[in-house]
């Protein structure tokens, strides 16, 4: 593991952590004034997905960048930007991402579904 890794992935540690610092945080506070536990977890499980999807499209760029240019130099900066905008068919939790110069959402129709819960069983709408 190279340093730049290990810097990457101490932030995102470090930034991953302050988000459950946060939502315990909240929990003692609530929990202290009403004595009610309060548990709306699910910004957090949803904050995780898309970390790392956007860890999922940052390696999938970097590969590519270091195929152009070595880390540090001007030209690896603007090969990764291109990587990044170039992004094409890298499958993460929430979609399949795409982007290109002129749209940086990233995500197709495919990710957009609609489910509905029958008898018992997610059933995918069409």
């Amino acid at each position: 593991m190279t340093w730049d890794v290990a810097l990457i992935l101490g932030i995102d540690g470090m930034a991953n952590g302050a988000v459950y610092l946060l939502a315990g945080l909240g929990l003692v506070l609530i929990f202290s004034v009403t004595r009610v536990v309060f548990v709306p977890f699910g910004d957090v499980a949803a904050f995780s997905a898309y970390s790392f999807d956007g860890w999922l499209v940052l390696v999938d760029a970097a590969k590519r960048a270091l195929a152009k240019a070595q880390p540090g130099t001007a030209e690896f900066r603007q090969a990764f930007k291109d990587a990044m905008v170039t992004t094409n068919e890298v499958v993460g939790t929430h979609g399949v991402y795409n982007f290109k110069p002129d749209s940086y959402f990233g995500v197709d129709e495919r990710a957009r579904v609609l489910v509905k819960l029958e008898q018992g069983k997610w059933k995918l709408l069409q």
